[in-house]
């Protein structure tokens, strides 16, 4: 059984430091202003073109209204800063800073931690409870120790993903995860339209 999205979201940290893998280069933003709700402009364009680029994670959608480019930060923008927060585990707060600007530019969580069998820690349940969302971990093998059942599902998802097996978390893993928490909203979505139409 899938956990809903917004448990994973429960688990992540706020819009700062998250870990300390440095093994994917990130482009340097363009824009670097702090965005909330409310605000207008250049800036909040470029926002909007970078939430239609990653729709798949953020749910933004053209509207009618200049292809969704309207220049404001309006209601579904923050709803899809959120949703595109949550898929690259940032905390889903809605406002755009700097951690954000990277992961909407590169398109990739940043900052994941390298996780090897045997670590345990606050990472670690982070990672198992993503994979109890979105793949076959148990959930009560939620344990924050890095152990023989979530190194079998780790490898698992590294094999479904086209990834090199290793049964490490590296920057690869947490990036195809981060696909399978948009893959899972996205059917969420669609199973939800199925049944009011």
């Amino acid at each position: 059984m899938l956990l809903p999205i917004a448990s994973i979201f429960d688990i992540v940290t706020t819009d700062a430091k998250i870990g300390t893998n440095t093994e994917t280069e990130i482009d340097t933003p363009r824009c670097s202003t702090m965005l909330v709700q409310g605000d207008s402009g250049a800036d909040v364009l470029e926002l909007q073109r970078l939430l239609l680029r990653w729709s798949a994670f953020s749910g933004y959608r053209q509207t009618d209204d200049a292809d969704g480019m309207s220049g404001y930060f309006d209601e579904a923008v923050r709803t899809a800063v959120e949703t595109f927060q949550g898929a690259m585990f940032l905390q889903p707060n809605g406002v755009v800073g700097a951690l954000t600007w990277r992961s909407l530019y590169s398109g990739v969580p940043i900052h994941m931690p390298t996780l090897h069998p045997g670590a345990q820690g606050i990472e670690v349940s982070r990672l198992q409870k993503i994979l109890a969302a979105t793949a076959d971990l148990p959930s009560d093998a939620i344990t924050s120790v890095y152990d023989a059942t979530t190194e079998q599902v780790v490898r698992q998802v590294q094999d479904q993903a086209g990834l090199s097996v290793s049964g490490i978390v590296d920057s690869d893993t947490w990036r195809a995860l981060s696909r399978a928490i948009a893959y899972s909203r996205m059917a969420g979505n669609n199973q939800s339209s199925n049944r009011e139409g």
